[in-house]
């Protein structure tokens, strides 16, 4: 999947193409039995040694291999902020936790989607998501 026409305007989201979709399946499963590491403003950050080798497939299909990126757990019960003093950046949520229905500034963050920022949002609880810088 090509995110090229992605990225035009802040709070652009569009649905992932099925190839890349179907990849966020077994990296939830994978993020669901690990531990995050305490960070800032109400999130975890993963550190794992296995990370780079899970997530290459799907930051290959969406063509940010060589893109920076975290993956992080918003275990609420706050929203955490989110922003890119470099710039631009996508948010990809990878899995809501329980009956969550998560957003970002207000517009819902669901799996199989991704959400193009170019400023700092609120991300509401409880999810793990992957953050790539643009």
């Amino acid at each position: 999947m090509s995110i090229s026409g992605l990225g035009t305007s802040h709070l652009q989201q569009a649905k992932l193409d099925k190839k890349a979709a179907d990849l966020l399946e077994p990296l939830a499963t994978w993020l669901s039995t690990l531990d995050f590491a305490p960070h800032v403003e109400e999130f975890e950050i993963l550190a794992h040694a296995q990370l780079r080798e899970k997530i290459k497939p799907l930051l290959t299909e969406l063509g940010l291999l060589n893109k920076a990126y975290s993956v992080v757990r918003i275990p609420g019960p706050k929203s955490a902020p989110f922003y890119n003093s470099e710039g631009s950046a996508y948010i990809i949520p990878i899995r809501t936790m329980g009956e969550s229905h998560p957003t970002v500034s207000e517009r819902p963050l669901v799996p199989g989607e991704i959400t193009y920022i170019t400023a700092g949002v609120k991300v509401s609880p409880k999810l793990d998501l992957l953050f790539v810088l643009q």
